[in-house]
């Protein structure tokens, strides 16, 4: 159980109101059951980390890629799926930094499809995991914040649209993913959170 569920608070915290509206009559379709694969390219955001003794962490924009493998059940979909992001921080009490975040994560993730036997799809999802956080190099500064990793809890909640194909999908979603409070060194980080846009491609069989 997560201390006070703050991972996923801060999941949900990221992410958008539904990213479009499918109001449109759209053509109706067998509903799909079975397996699928999946892989996606995006953009990510680290929140900025407020520092105890004053200024911030900021953090440029990075990348994400994703990956996974997951069973239809028709309206419901359940996901096993590896994800990695990558940014540098920016600025550390606006001072230049030369640090590079990774953080790879598996998640189990559960989706509601709504409108699943038609050709556009909103869908929601909900998934917990565990994460590798990994810092490059280390910063020296009034704060010193070192190289090193740790192993955390982490939770995911995404909102989504999807296009059906015939035996395939595409899909677009906003996604939000909160930690637990971590510490490499002698600094904790508090209250981290990756805010990320994805476009994806799924394959049925």
């Amino acid at each position: 159980m997560f201390k006070n569920l703050k991972a996923v608070a801060i999941a949900g915290s990221l992410v958008l109101a539904p990213i479009m509206n499918t109001s449109s009559i759209a053509e109706e379709e067998e509903k799909f059951k079975g397996v699928y694969v999946m892989t996606g390219l995006g953009l990510t955001n680290t929140t900025d980390i407020n520092i105890s003794t004053g200024g911030k962490i900021k953090f440029e924009y990075g990348g994400l890629w994703d990956v996974g493998v997951g069973y239809d059940f028709g309206d419901i979909r359940a996901e096993i799926s590896y994800d990695e992001t990558t940014q540098n921080i920016d600025t550390v009490q606006g001072f230049d930094a030369a640090t590079q975040v990774k953080s790879r994560s598996i998640f189990a993730t559960a989706y509601y499809d709504f409108r699943s036997a038609k050709k556009w799809q909103p869908y929601v999802g909900v998934g917990i995991g565990s994460s590798e956080i990994e810092a490059s190099t280390a910063y020296l500064g009034n704060i010193t914040l070192s190289a090193g990793d740790t192993n955390i809890r982490s939770a995911i909640l995404k909102l989504g649209v999807t296009y059906s194909f015939e035996n395939s999908d595409v899909f677009f979603e906003r996604s939000g993913q909160g930690f637990d409070d971590f510490t490499i060194g002698s600094f904790q980080y508090t209250g981290i959170g990756v805010g990320s846009w994805t476009l994806g491609f799924r394959q049925r069989f």
